[in-house]
């Protein structure tokens, strides 16, 4: 009898083990995210002028919470390309349920280009997750070649600086494939096409990307699944053949 109580134990276990192999397995998302306060890249009258970007924020794979800060920054001979005071950048998000991320990025005191672009303060964010995008700029006080820009400008509001230069506000790169929902947010993205001044300047740059979760295919843990069921069949059958075999063996003794 102590034979019979270990075979239902082990088909009990059996049971168990198939039912755990036939639950899908789900593999976590994953995210991502960074954010600059500038990114100069240009050449003015035949000279090479770049910085950053700075302050530069990047998100670990496995979420979390980072910042950067920066006192001032000057570019260029006397600031002429670029000057700002106060530059901030942060970046957080996590992996433990829908992933989500989200960015930001700020620059104040502005001055590019010698006074083309003024602004007290320049700056975007992102937030990213397995629903979609959402991406926005402020501009507090800003102005091209004197005329004043609206605080929160459409995206991807493009303007012309006659014989200078191709300014875009708010300008917002999205995409969306393959379960990953990302975009990039650049406040202000000045494209220099003078001859004496060409490349580009990118103040206030937010990033953000979530990838949702995936079940792990069941015809995989299938196989498994199947492997289990056979195995308390036969255990089964066993136990039964055992039962008969002593049933008969009694009977033989009685006799």
């Amino acid at each position: 009898m102590g034979n019979i109580r270990l075979r239902g134990v082990s088909l009990v276990a059996l049971a168990g083990l198939a039912l755990a192999a036939a639950t899908p397995a789900w593999a976590s998302g994953t995210v991502s995210g960074s954010a600059f306060g500038v990114s100069v890249n240009a050449t003015v009258a035949g000279i090479n002028v770049t910085a950053g970007p700075t302050p530069s924020v990047t998100l670990p794979p496995t979420g979390g919470n980072v910042s950067q800060s920066l006192a001032t920054i000057c570019a260029g001979t006397a600031c002429s390309v670029l000057s700002a005071g106060i530059l901030n950048a942060a970046t957080q998000g996590s992996t433990t349920g829908s992933p989500s991320s989200a960015s930001s990025a700020s620059v104040a005191t502005v001055n590019a280009l010698a006074g083309v672009l003024t602004a007290d303060l320049i700056a975007s964010n992102c937030t990213a997750n397995s629903s979609g995008v959402t991406g926005s700029s402020t501009l507090t006080n800003a102005k091209l070649s004197g005329a004043t820009l609206a605080v929160n400008p459409g995206p991807n509001t493009t303007l012309t600086v006659a014989g200078l230069a191709t300014v875009i506000l708010n300008e917002q790169i999205t995409s969306s494939s393959g379960g990953t929902n990302s975009i990039t947010v650049n406040a202000v993205h000045i494209l220099l096409n003078l001859g004496l001044a060409t490349g580009d300047i990118i103040i206030s740059q937010s990033h953000c990307d979530a990838t949702a979760g995936t079940v792990v295919p069941v015809g995989t843990i299938g196989v498994l699944g199947l492997t289990g069921l056979a195995g308390i069949g036969f255990a089964f059958m066993q136990h039964r053949g055992y039962r008969r075999r002593l049933a008969a063996a009694a009977s033989r003794s009685a006799l």
